[in-house]
């Protein structure tokens, strides 16, 4: 049942991310949500292993609440800023 809920999300993420760009190369935007999701995985993998007290347990519940926050909400706005500044530079041409 968790996995059907997995694609769901998975699904879900494909239509909220509609870049006009489709090369991070050319997003730099885009290449610092990446960043910054490696990061958060680095920390969810290292709390993973980590004893479940007290800390751990807090600062676990932040990183998966970014996690989510990064897929969600940060990388598709992200992508309509993105689009937002090619289209002005776009009509300027």
């Amino acid at each position: 049942m968790l996995y059907y809920y997995q694609l769901e999300f998975y699904l879900l993420f494909l239509f909220l991310n509609k870049p006009v760009l489709r090369s991070s190369s050319f997003r730099p935007g885009y290449a610092k949500c990446i960043w910054w999701f490696v990061v958060i995985v680095f920390y969810l993998g290292y709390l993973g292993g980590c004893a479940a007290e007290s800390p751990y347990i807090e600062i676990s519940r932040l990183m998966t609440f970014l996690y989510f926050f990064t897929f969600l909400v940060l990388i598709p706005l992200n992508t309509t800023f993105e689009n937002f500044i090619y289209d002005l530079n776009k009509k300027k041409k």
